[in-house]
């Protein structure tokens, strides 16, 4: 039993119009696919920062209690959120860098404030009640942080309202 090879002849590969057909309906769908891909990237990104924000400010209060001590400082670096720190008097127990691409400012009551100081009870002796807003410029997307007298740290979706 023998096998008859047949020739195709030009039957093979693609013509120039299918591959232009192609190209036009994936520029069509990535074009229709770019904006949500934006908002879900901003997304994520402000909530890891509020993520790393919160768990900065839970170890400040867990390290205050731990160690029985007055002066735990959660500090912002140069007020702009980018940064900061978890200190112990003079000794730095941990430092994060912000996550790219979101703004943080500090809200209501007092926009000013950027260190938060826990006693041994884990309650805050400076900088409570406070809200911090983190956000992606142009895009919508904001997480608000508020952190009570009492040291407990909660974050919400959307804008801070005071």
């Amino acid at each position: 039993m023998s096998r008859r090879r047949v020739a195709r002849g030009d039957d093979t590969g693609f013509t120039i119009i299918e591959l232009m057909v192609t190209v036009a309906v994936v520029a069509i769908f990535s074009a229709l696919a770019g904006p949500a891909f934006r908002e879900m990237i901003a997304s994520q990104r402000v909530r890891s920062g509020a993520s790393a924000l919160t768990e900065s400010l839970w170890l400040a209060r867990s390290e205050a209690v731990k160690r029985n001590a007055n002066d735990v400082t959660f500090t912002v670096a140069n007020g702009a959120g980018s940064s900061w720190n978890v200190m112990i008097g003079a000794t730095t127990l941990h430092s994060q860098e912000g996550v790219s691409n979101v703004v943080w400012e500090t809200k209501c009551p007092d926009a000013a404030s950027t260190v938060y100081t826990f006693n041994r009870y884990g309650k805050l002796t400076s900088g409570g009640g406070t809200k911090m807003q983190l956000g992606v410029a142009n895009t919508g997307v904001h997480r608000c942080v508020a952190v009570s007298v009492s040291g407990r740290t909660t974050v919400g979706d959307g804008t801070c309202s005071c």
